[in-house]
C-alpha cells in the first residue's frame, strides 16, 4: 500500500478538530458524561390520533410500512418540586414515538393498551451537565424499541 500524504494530513486534521471539540466541552462542563436531574412520576396519555403526518409514514421508502398514530402525553411528578427545568417540561404535552422516531401503529397501541386517560409510571431525566439527550422519559411498560409491527 502506497503512503498518501494528503490522506494522512486529512486524517490528522480531523483528529485535531475532534480533540479540540472534546477539550472545549471538558473546559465548559468539566465532564463529557451526562448528568441528569431525575424525577419520578407518571405520564397520562392525553390523545391518540392519526394525522396526515403520521399516516404518511406508511409510504416512506425504508419506513415501517404501516400508518402511524400520534400519541401525546403529559408528565406529572410524584412530589411537588420547585425547579425551573421541571416546570418547563411538565407545562406542556409531549409526543411518544419509537426509539427510531417512527410513529406507533394500531397493533402497538393494542399490545401496550395505549388509550387516552391511561397512566404509566415514568422516570423523567433532564440533562443538567455534560452531553446527552436533553429530556428523557423512561415510561414503564412501553418498549420504545419494539418494532414488531414493521416485521413482514
Amino acid at each position: 500500500m502506497k503512503f498518501n500524504k494528503e490522506v494522512m494530513l486529512s486524517v490528522i486534521y480531523v483528529l485535531l478538530i475532534t480533540t479540540g471539540v472534546i477539550m472545549a466541552e471538558l473546559r465548559q462542563t468539566g465532564t463529557l458524561t451526562p448528568e441528569y436531574f431525575v424525577c419520578t412520576g407518571k405520564v397520562e396519555i392525553i390523545r391518540v390520533e392519526i394525522t396526515d403526518k403520521s399516516r404518511a409514514q406508511s409510504t416512506v421508502l425504508g419506513g415501517p410500512g404501516y400508518e402511524g398514530y400520534e400519541v401525546w402525553f403529559k408528565f406529572v411528578p410524584e412530589n411537588e418540586i420547585r425547579d425551573e427545568r421541571l416546570e418547563k417540561v411538565i407545562s406542556k404535552e409531549h409526543e411518544f414515538r419509537l426509539a427510531n422516531s417512527w410513529y406507533v401503529g394500531k397493533r402497538y397501541l393494542e399490545k401496550y393498551g395505549i388509550t387516552p386517560g391511561k397512566i404509566y409510571p415514568c422516570l423523567l431525566k433532564i440533562l443538567i451537565r455534560g452531553t446527552g439527550t436533553p429530556v428523557i422519559f423512561e415510561i414503564e411498560g412501553l418498549d420504545k424499541k419494539d418494532y414488531f409491527e414493521s416485521r413482514r
